[in-house]
């Protein structure tokens, strides 16, 4: 039993008393060590360690508190001790979620000059603020930065690093070094804040450096590619291969092997999805929810202004992402600390990526993307949110084809808190009147932006051309949507005509009331009338089965023993296409494969489109859209994609019945895109 469990008014039981009285005489004689290893022997630990500290023994003090579970106390006693090894084993057993112990913990290594592992715990505990200040008083100002930028102080670590580079230009291979950190991490945020030109200076300093060369040459490769500069980031890859072998052979496998900054361990990146001026989207594996998500790693900080419009788009983009609306993207979680946003994924990319090909769409497809992004606003609008930026780039399609509309509340983020007419919000093209001149901004805004898109998807081209789309916006008259298509007298197209104009009146008031009336109206489209008009006025499409089931109107593009491969051009949506005739009926096996690879989707595969030939028989034929050629000088299979390239190599061998295919891609202008048509040459996949 020990002594601290007696109260002050129970006789002591005569042993402990004995005890007591012997411990106060060999404290009163001044015999304080063994006064302390009398308690130790009675279990009295606390009364022990203190007597021990006492007589500095701390050697002797740190285990006790240890074993008493004071583990703040204990590390500090075995850094008195000067035994720094000891003390961080014991940091490392207070567990991450105990956020006070490990602030306390840190104080203890602070307050005996260890700020390197304070600040390593300060940021374990989350306090991002305290770790950027010990790394500081550690002498470490890159690591400071990087806490900063953790924290969301973009403005702070950027101003960190500059120091770090101006005082850095002595000779010394330590400043150099030190320096070259530096231009690393700075070109790090500058990308991540959008600035592309500057992180690009920013790394080309960095890869001077043998210790920031391949990092620095790494990252650089994806925001040359960004820029539109792919002959300068094939320069940087060929000179990062030749020192180190084992790195990827091509610019765009380069990039995608660097992992996205800011992501927590819970994901795995697979690649970029898109960069933008809010943020950079990957595609990452959630190892908790075992799925697929869009990261948005947002390229704003929490200071100042910046802090205010992340609150405001927080809000908005929670509450929309929450509505469970069929037509709205989901967000499933949110990381401010991070500025981390976790959307699901949609595999069939964007409407910019479709209207970025130059061709219209097909009036019946216009009609459904309509009503269902009417029918995300109605929901956002009863929820009072406006989304204030809809145009081509934030609506997104599903693996069905199914469009979403998504980024509620961006448009703040680009505004930064300023007046409307200081920040401009939206794109130009789709932008109304009113958030031109700074009047209050409704509902019907969003009309008028979704009029603007469906206006381009309709005829290939925005309603205003600019340079001066403000003037436009506010004074000029747009054109009918039908003097720019053919069958202008067509009462679809006049249907057409009434909507959209109507949409895109320069008065709020002059627009429909609501989502839900614009929607109504679409709705009375009679779009199968329309396209069989467009049928009759089009060449019509003769499919003549020749030896090689070949359609007049197509051109081949070679054969093998397995099959032919044709061009065709298809009169009723107005696109080329690639058919593949095989020379026998496409097996169980192989037709279960295509439905596999067609079920990929996504803006980075090829899509097939049919599998189904001129007399409707499955397996007769498949369809594929067209991709152009491959980029001259590339070899099939060159680029590594990850996951992806193992599992399309594994559907495409059951598809076309052969082992180990290689993989080829093109360069459109929404990225790389894996072609899966079989090659003329040995019917695997390549190059059309």
């Amino acid at each position: 039993m020990s002594l601290r469990r007696c109260r002050m008014s129970d006789p002591l039981p005569p042993a402990l008393s004995l005890a007591t009285d012997a411990i106060g005489a060999l404290v009163r004689a001044g015999r304080h060590d063994e006064a302390a290893a009398l308690c130790e022997a009675q279990g009295d630990l606390a009364q022990a360690a203190s007597l021990y500290e006492k007589l500095w023994a701390f050697d002797k003090a740190w285990p006790l508190a240890e074993r008493l579970g004071d583990l703040p106390r204990a590390a500090r006693l075995a850094l008195e001790a000067k035994n720094a090894t000891e003390a961080r084993r014991i940091a490392e057993r207070v567990p991450a979620d105990d956020k006070v112990t490990l602030l306390r913990v840190s104080e203890a290594f602070s307050g005996r000059g260890h700020f390197d592992f304070a600040a390593q715990l300060a940021a374990r505990a989350g306090d991002l603020g305290r770790a950027a200040e010990l790394y500081r008083r550690a002498g470490l100002p890159i690591a400071a930065a990087e806490a900063l930028i953790a924290k969301g102080s973009l403005q702070d670590a950027a101003s960190l690093l500059q120091n770090v580079i101006a005082t850095g230009s002595g000779t010394s291979h330590h400043n150099a070094a030190e320096a070259a950190q530096a231009h690393w991490v700075l070109g790090k945020l500058m990308a991540r804040l959008g600035r592309l030109w500057d992180a690009a200076r920013a790394f080309q300093v960095a890869v001077k450096h043998t210790g920031t060369q391949v990092q620095a040459g790494r990252t650089l490769c994806g925001v040359l590619l960004d820029l539109g500069l792919p002959h300068a980031a094939a320069e940087v890859t060929r000179r990062l291969h030749a020192l180190a072998p084992d790195l990827p052979a091509t610019a765009e496998a380069m990039a995608w092997s660097v992992p996205a900054d800011a992501v927590p361990q819970r994901f795995v990146v697979q690649r970029l999805l898109g960069n933008g001026g809010t943020g950079r989207v990957f595609l990452a594996t959630d190892r908790l929810l075992h799925r697929d998500v869009a990261l948005k790693v947002l390229s704003v900080g929490a200071v100042g202004l910046q802090e205010q419009a992340l609150a405001h788009f927080l809000r908005e983009a929670e509450a929309a992402g929450r509505l469970n609306h069929n037509n709205i993207v989901a967000l499933h979680d949110v990381d401010v600390a991070s500025g981390l946003l976790v959307f699901e994924y949609l595999p069939g990319g964007s409407l910019a990526d479709v209207l970025a090909l130059g061709q219209a769409l097909p009036l019946a497809k216009v009609r459904l993307l309509a009503l269902d992004v009417l029918d995300a606003l109605s929901a956002a609008h009863d929820a009072g949110i406006v989304h204030r930026d809809v145009k081509p780039a934030n609506i997104f399609f599903d693996a069905a084809g199914n469009a979403k509309l998504g980024d509620f509340g961006a448009a703040h983020l680009l505004d930064f808190g300023q007046t409307q007419t200081g920040g401009l919000i939206g794109t130009l093209a789709y932008l109304s009147p009113e958030q031109v001149t700074g009047a209050r901004i409704g509902p019907t805004a969003d009309l008028y932006a979704l009029a603007a898109t469906l206006f381009e998807c309709i005829t290939g081209r925005p309603p205003f051309l600019g340079p001066d789309f403000v003037t436009q916006h506010l004074a000029e008259t747009p054109l009918s949507p039908s003097a720019l298509l053919p069958l202008s007298g067509n009462a679809t197209l006049q249907a057409v005509d009434r909507v959209l104009l109507r949409a895109l009146g320069k008065s709020p008031e002059d627009r429909y009331p609501s989502a839900r009336a614009m929607s109504e109206e679409i709705r009375l489209w009679p779009t199968e009338a329309a396209l069989a008009t467009q049928a009759q006025a089009a060449p019509t499409l003769q499919i003549n089965l020749q030896e090689e089931r070949a359609p007049t109107t197509a051109s081949k593009v070679g054969e093998s023993a397995g099959g032919v491969l044709w061009l065709r051009h298809e009169p009723r949506t107005d696109r080329n296409v690639i058919v593949w005739t095989p020379r026998a009926a496409l097996s169980a096996k192989q037709l279960e494969a295509w439905r596999r690879v067609a079920a990929l989707g996504g803006p980075h595969v090829q899509r097939v489109l049919f599998l189904a030939g001129s007399t409707g028989a499955i397996g007769e034929e498949v369809t594929f859209e067209c991709m152009g050629r491959t980029a001259p000088g590339t070899p099939a299979g060159s680029v590594s994609f990850f996951a992806l390239q193992a599992r399309l190599c594994d559907l495409l061998g059951a598809a076309t019945g052969t082992d180990n295919p290689q993989l080829a891609f093109v360069q459109t202008v929404s990225g790389p895109v894996w072609l899966v048509q079989p090659d003329v040459s040995d019917d695997q996949p390549a190059g059309a």
